[in-house]
């Protein structure tokens, strides 16, 4: 049974982000944010952790291809989440380049909405 967390506070939130997003310092502008921000590999298993409520909220700021996502999309939906790109777009599967830009967020209603503000602010 899948739930996707309430929490919608960020200083109350886990993040969870990429690794090689975190080494080249992309996170740095965020980590203030938050409660913890947890560099950890496979952005379809972030989005099962998401999805499962084991963490409240994940994001990428660099692109992803749309089959590594698709799958965790069906469980963030399934668990009354959202995923949305970065810049809050709706994501759309079967394009010629399937690369999903400029990155994404994944979470419940509220925190995603407040992330994407966020991310628009500090680009």
């Amino acid at each position: 049974n899948y739930v996707i967390s309430k929490k919608n506070q960020f200083h109350d939130t886990s993040m969870l982000n990429s690794r090689s997003e975190t080494k080249a310092g992309l996170w740095d502008p965020y980590k203030k944010y938050f409660n913890k921000v947890i560099p950890i590999g496979s952005i379809a298993y972030k989005l099962a952790l998401v999805s499962s409520s084991k963490s409240d909220m994940v994001a990428s700021l660099k692109p992803k291809n749309e089959w590594d996502i698709c799958a965790g999309h069906c469980l963030i939906n399934e668990s009354g989440g959202k995923l949305v790109t970065s810049l809050g777009k709706e994501i759309k599967y079967n394009n010629p380049n399937t690369l999903i830009t400029p990155g994404l967020v994944a979470g419940n209603y509220e925190a995603v909405n407040h992330m994407v503000k966020l991310i628009k602010q500090t680009n």
